[in-house]
């Protein structure tokens, strides 16, 4: 292959667009070229270079799950919190009681 080809071993089999992920229909669209006349099977090296490129495509979608997965339990305390916070409010709404201060009781005089 060449050095391009091993930069990017997508470009190799013609799908590789910058930007662009690998769909499965493209995956299951990928053909090997096979060997020369006396041996059997597919090259190798591409075989490998389409492993190590699939390798870095999980690794690409299992970063951005986690990141997501991350965010989203951030959100789920932020709102926890916030709902805490609010039914706090208005129990202690429902719970207020208009009641005035007592009002200081005069002591009466002894003899009065």
């Amino acid at each position: 292959m060449s050095q391009a080809a091993t930069d990017n071993p997508g470009a190799v089999y013609g799908f590789a667009f910058p930007g662009r992920r690998l769909s499965p229909r493209k995956l299951r669209s990928i053909r090997f070229p096979w060997t020369r006349r006396f041996r059997r099977g597919l090259i190798a090296a591409d075989v490998y270079a389409f492993l190590s490129w699939m390798a870095d495509e999980l690794e690409i979608r299992d970063a951005a799950e986690l990141a997501l997965r991350e965010e989203n339990q951030r959100l789920k305390a932020a709102l926890r919190d916030w709902q805490a916070e609010q039914a706090a409010q208005a129990y202690q709404a429902r719970n207020a009681v208009n009641v005035r201060p007592l009002a200081p009781q005069r002591t009466r005089k002894a003899g009065a």
